[in-house]
């Protein structure tokens, strides 16, 4: 009989899967995240920042930097962590820096995978 627990959880998958895709000697080509914080951020993998921001933005187009942080990481297990700094709306002196009434750290990322070359192949796991 099954545990209790497998007739509530549900399957978790990415929605555009498609099996031909799913096929060995590929490579990641790159891997861009595209992050932004309220107010600032610094990005790091593995212990390196690899980026900062967002720049200056208001509050109609909220601006964000894109990356490619497929060379920073490494063979095995890696750590993205990002340290973010609120300036509050409510605190003289920090006028000049757009906040919404919400805090918080954006990050999205974007595999690109290509077919294997014969010359070099760099696995993530």
């Amino acid at each position: 009989m099954a545990p209790n627990w497998t007739q509530s959880a549900q399957w978790i998958w990415t929605p555009t899967y498609h099996e031909e895709d799913n096929q060995p000697g590929r490579e990641i080509g790159k891997l861009i995240v595209h992050v932004s914080a309220d107010s600032r951020y610094r990005l790091f993998v593995n212990g390196q920042r690899v980026s900062f921001g967002p720049c200056k933005t208001y509050m109609e187009r909220w601006h964000y930097e894109t990356v490619d942080i497929l060379p920073y990481l490494l063979k095995g297990e890696n750590v993205l962590s990002a340290r973010v700094l609120r300036y509050s709306s409510v605190t003289p002196g920090s006028s000049s820096i757009i906040s919404t009434e919400i805090p918080g750290f954006l990050l999205h990322a974007e595999i690109e995978v290509g077919v294997l070359t014969p010359r070099w192949h760099m696995s993530i796991t």
